[in-house]
């Protein structure tokens, strides 16, 4: 009579593991970058989205098995192995089952170029989270790599599904670098929840190892960010595109300005609106 409930309670707790809210942004910028820049098809950007996930939560998982003390001090209750929610054997099959379900997926992507991006993705991952390599504590580093997780690494795999790419390498080099333009500041604002933790814990981010004095300046960044985009795509610029852009300096003002997780409906318009940024980046080079 107990198991369908224990069942229920693990399967809750492994959400909380694997946090798919944070999967829609990086997810979709790989399946809708497949689909509109070319004919791949549904499946192929399903695909992309899948591959895009399960990469996430094999690096969500060793990240918050890394992070156990820091976020019991936190009280973090979307990490469930800080808490102990989760038993040993249950994380590992989890975790073998995500494993075997990436290598399936690459059987339905463009090879060799998903295995390096997926495996470039996991190293970063590692790089992130281990205790040695640490990049998650060395400043500015850790925001520069996130970037590249959540924008750069799933536009490249997408980009890479296509038989036909229009645009030029040093093109797509820019818009994978105009995602750590977009992204960087977004992910700064992650810190301020943590930081009473990260102190105790000499987690070095940011906020710890340099004061808010500098993140406070986040905003202008992306305003400057925002105007090197209007440069760089002068010719192409549109009224949707400018209102977009401007919307998004609202946001990352707004995040910066709150120094807290903001209400959900606000993350998820953010994201949109960085989103529609990106493709709208993408039709318009490609």
């Amino acid at each position: 009579m107990n198991n369908p409930p224990q069942a229920i309670a693990t399967a809750e707790q492994l959400v909380h593991l694997s946090r798919p809210q944070n999967i829609l942004y990086p997810g979709l910028l790989a399946a809708l970058s497949c689909y509109l820049a070319g004919d791949s098809g549904v499946r192929t950007a399903v695909y992309c989205y899948l591959f895009i996930a399960v990469l996430y939560t094999i690096a969500v998982v060793y990240n918050n098995h890394i992070d156990r003390r820091t976020d019991r001090m936190n009280r973090r209750q979307d990490n469930p192995l800080a808490h102990g929610k989760l038993s040993t054997n249950t994380v590992w099959l989890f975790l073998i089952a995500n494993i075997l379900l990436l290598g399936f997926l690459q059987t339905g992507l463009e090879q060799p170029a998903s295995f390096i991006i997926g495996l470039a993705y996991l190293c970063l991952a590692f790089a992130y989270s281990n205790r040695i390599i640490n990049i998650q504590s060395r400043g500015w580093w850790a925001p520069l790599l996130l970037a590249a997780c959540y924008g750069s690494l799933p536009l490249l795999l997408g980009l890479s599904q296509l038989d036909e790419l229009e645009a030029t390498n040093l093109v797509v080099l820019g818009l994978l670098a105009m995602q750590i333009l977009l992204i960087f500041p977004v992910v700064l604002a992650k810190d301020y929840k943590d930081l009473s933790g990260d102190r105790a814990t000499n987690k070095r981010t940011p906020l710890v190892r340099y004061g808010a004095t500098i993140v406070q300046n986040t905003a202008r960044l992306a305003a400057i960010f925002a105007v090197v985009a209007c440069i760089a795509l002068v010719e192409q610029l549109s009224l949707s595109f400018v209102s977009l852009l401007a919307v998004y300096v609202l946001f990352v003002f707004y995040i910066h300005q709150m120094k807290r997780t903001p209400h959900w409906a606000i993350q998820k318009a953010g994201m949109v609106c960085t989103l529609a940024i990106s493709l709208l980046l993408l039709e318009s080079v490609v």
